[in-house]
This record gives C-alpha cells, structure tokens and sequence, in this order.
C-alpha cells in the first residue's frame, strides 16, 4: 500500500510526467473582484471575531430565572444595597416618568429642557412604575427651560479626546480633555466599562461612560470662550439653519429661486412660503449671501479646486409657525379599561401562560365581534309545570345512551321526544350553571322517504320502541 499516496488524496496510479508537469504550470490568477471579495469577507470575519465576546461576560441576573430576580437587577447594574431598594425605586421611578413626558413634549411641544438628562444608565421595570400618576411631570411647567450648549460646549460634551482635533476644538480646550490634572478629566476616561447586558457583541453593549457635568463644563469652558479667534467665534455660534438640494427637485427650485431673487433685489428678511405636494416638508425660505441655484462652491480645504459646476441650490431655511399640539383621542376611539390589576403582578399566575382578558379579547376580534360588549347569558329556570320527574325504565336508560341506526337499543327521535313530553329528563343543573340550548337536528331530516309498504321491525329488549335495522 502506498501511503504517501494515500495521504496525499492519489490513487497512486498518476505518472510522473504529468506530476512534474503540474508542478511547473504556474496558478492562474484569481481576478479583481474574487480578490476584492475575499478581502472583504475575511476582514469582515476578523472584526465579528474581535466583536463576538461569546461566553466572556456571563450574565449573572439571569432575568425571570428563580426567586428575587428583581433585586439581582438592581444590585448587580445599580449597585443598590438591599437598605437603600425602596428610596432608589422612588428616585428612578420619577427620573424615568420625566424621560418619557421630556420625549413626548420634544416631539409635540418642542425642546421642554435643554438641561434634564437620564442620570441612570438602565431603565427600571415596568412593575415598579405603580404610583407615577402622583408625579407632576406631566404638567407643561414642571421642567426647566434653561439654555442649549454653544457648539464647543457640544463637542465637549459628546465627544472624545481623539476626535477633538478633527472636530475643530480650540487648542486651549483640547489640553483640558487631555491633562491628567485638569479639572474636567473624568469626563474623558481612558478606560471605561462595557456591559454586554445579556446581549454577545460589543457593539450592543451598554457603555458605562460617567455623565456631564453641564455647570461644571460651562463655569470651566467660559474664561476660554473670551479668548476665541475671530474664526472661531464665527464658528461658536447658533446660526441659520440651510436646506440644500438638487436642482431637479422643480417644487424646492421655484421656492429658492423666488427667495434668492428677493434677497438680490434688496429685499433682506422677505421670506417664500415652502409647501410640499404630499405634505413632506413645510417652512420659509430666505436668500442669503452664496445661496440660489449653481453657485461656485468655494473649497473650504486649501489646496483643492473650487466647484464651479455644482447642481447644488440652497438657501435659509426657517420653521413654520408654531401653534402647539393637542394631545387628544380622535373621534370615535373608545378608551380601553384597565386589565392590568393586582393579580397579574403574582408571579406563579404570570408564568402560567397566556390566557385571561387578553385571551378572550383576541378571540372576540378574531369572530369579529365587539371585544368591549360584555356577553350575557341566560340561565333557564326550572319549568313550574313540571314538578315531579318521572323515575326512567331500563330501557329507556339504554336508550338514553348514543347508539347508531341499526344497532340493538337505538331508538326513533320520536320515540325519545315522546318520553321527554312524558315528564323524563335529565337532572336540573346545578344552581349558577350557564346553560346553552342547542337544538340539534332531527336524524330523519333530509333523507329519503320510506318505500311504500315499508314496516319498522320490533327487536327484542326494546318493547314499546321499534328500531329499522
């Protein structure tokens, strides 16, 4: 046996020549797109193995699993002692009511705050939410206005060190994100937590960067913003905000040609209404100084061609007035009533399934019936003119049992209808028993009549009853 052949996957029967051959015929070259591909995909792999921490960080709360999950919640992410559970449940209880009435508002009202912020870095349950409907946050004067950031400040707050300088920070700044003695470096740790949370990629992790400090940020930043360069206090403002498109949008070109030739004209401040066919965008426009439709785009890098060709338009851009949002059902929604009472909070019940209001609200709609109208059932009483029931014979015990046509004991509906009328029945349900009637359908209902001359045989055991075979 030829085991050289064998590991090398031959038969053994190969001359040679032709091995030799082989050998000296070069590879042939794989072309630019398989080579770019492969690149590519083996980059991508790299970087999903670098971001893949698997079993690395164990979860150790383990929700829904065992007795005291909730308080493993909180002790393991917010460092709560078992002492100290209740006031903390208050605090985030408030704290997270705010977060989601300062949303609420930002999108309907407007910015509420430019100074509240999340101070926790995870959310409470929502079980522990009972009570918030005492909170005051609701209410349009419970926040506290104050005033944005300049957009150094911004920067300084959002990013870090290493992209400072590409950001455009002033030199004066950039020292305090980066000397070990400044009194803003703990806003920029070079070394931070990352908690995976349940999740097996870093890139859904939770990180545990240490919150701004904004009067600290301001008092510090605000001797460094007197020393600006003109360049810069140009750039450290709160500008106009410009919409730009393409010169084949025909609705967004006749609206800043209107504006543009207005500010040319000498009409500074004459704003163009901007209103969308579909209702997508709506506002006023402005002309301004470098605006209007194939302007030279001067480069703003030294060294590179301006663009003199541009099919670019812009001008200022100014948001509709604003009239406030009513928050209110629409007509003809009806309010649901509450199903989430004490019950659902057990646990054991919890686990059970799904069943129970939900359930039952689901299948009405699937019927297409009215989930919100209560059914009724009528239960029937006991018939007054029968006052006494008649005891059963053998037999018609035997024929109360379900037989088929032919069998021994199989009686005639009109057999069983007679000994109902005669006073035999089954016993009363008992009292609060929801009864359905349900009249079911005669045997001898559509089928075909009895030939002529056709007599029902008598069986034995079943005297008084005739049965067809």
């Amino acid at each position: 046996m030829d085991l050289e052949n064998l590991e090398g996957g031959g038969d053994g029967d190969e001359p040679d020549e032709k091995k030799a051959k082989d050998d000296d015929e070069p590879d042939k070259p794989k072309s630019g797109k398989i080579v770019d591909r492969e690149f590519h995909q083996a980059l991508k792999d790299r970087l999903k193995d670098r971001e893949d921490l698997g079993e690395a960080m164990a979860d150790t709360v383990r929700l829904g699993e065992g007795p005291h999950w909730k308080q493993r919640y909180y002790f393991e992410k917010f460092k709560v002692k078992q002492d100290d559970l209740i006031d903390f449940l208050q605090r985030i209880r408030k704290a997270y009511c705010e977060g989601l009435c300062w949303v609420l508002i930002y999108y309907y009202q407007g910015c509420a705050s430019w100074t509240w912020f999340y101070p926790y870095h995870y959310a409470p349950f929502a079980s522990d939410l009972i009570g918030c409907s005492t909170l005051k946050c609701g209410d349009l004067t419970y926040f506290t206005k104050g005033k944005p950031f300049m957009p150094f400040q911004q920067l300084m707050s959002v990013l870090p060190p290493v992209s400072a300088e590409a950001a455009g920070i002033p030199a004066s700044m950039r020292e305090l994100m980066n000397q070990p003695f400044s009194p803003l470096v703990d806003f920029y740790p070079a070394d931070f937590g990352l908690d995976l949370n349940g999740k097996r990629f870093t890139w859904q992790a939770v990180i545990l960067l240490p919150f701004i400090d904004e009067p600290r940020l301001v008092r510090i930043l605000a001797p460094l913003l007197k020393r600006l360069t003109p360049g810069e206090k140009v750039r450290n403002r709160h500008g106009t905000e410009l919409i730009m498109g393409h010169n084949d949008d025909a609705i967004l070109r006749h609206t800043i040609q209107l504006a543009q030739a207005a500010f040319e004209a000498g009409h500074a401040g004459l704003k163009q209404v901007l209103t969308d066919r579909v209702g997508a965008l709506y506002g006023h426009l402005e002309g301004y100084q470098g605006g209007g439709i194939g302007q030279t785009v001067v480069s703003p890098i030294e060294g590179l061609p301006d663009v003199e060709e541009s099919h670019l338009m812009s001008a200022q851009y100014y948001l509709p007035e604003f009239y406030g949002h009513s928050s209110k059902l629409l007509q003809g929604i009806h309010e649901q009533r509450m199903v989430v009472n004490a019950s659902d909070m057990d646990e054991q019940a919890r686990l059970k399934g799904f069943g129970g209001e939900p359930a039952r609200r689901m299948i009405l709609q699937a019927l297409g019936k009215n989930p919100d109208v209560k059914m009724v059932y009528k239960t029937p009483g006991p018939d007054p003119t029968q006052t006494q029931s008649v005891k059963k014979p053998k037999a018609a015990a035997a024929a109360a049992e379900p037989a088929h046509w032919g069998e021994e004991g199989a009686a005639e509906p009109d057999a069983q209808e007679g000994e109902q009328e005669a006073g035999v029945c089954a016993p009363a349900p008992p009292a609060g028993t929801k009864v359905i009637k349900v009249h079911r359908k005669r045997a001898d209902d559509g089928l075909p009549p009895a030939p002529k001359g056709f007599k029902p045989v008598r069986k034995a055991g079943a005297a008084g009853r005739s049965a067809p075979y």
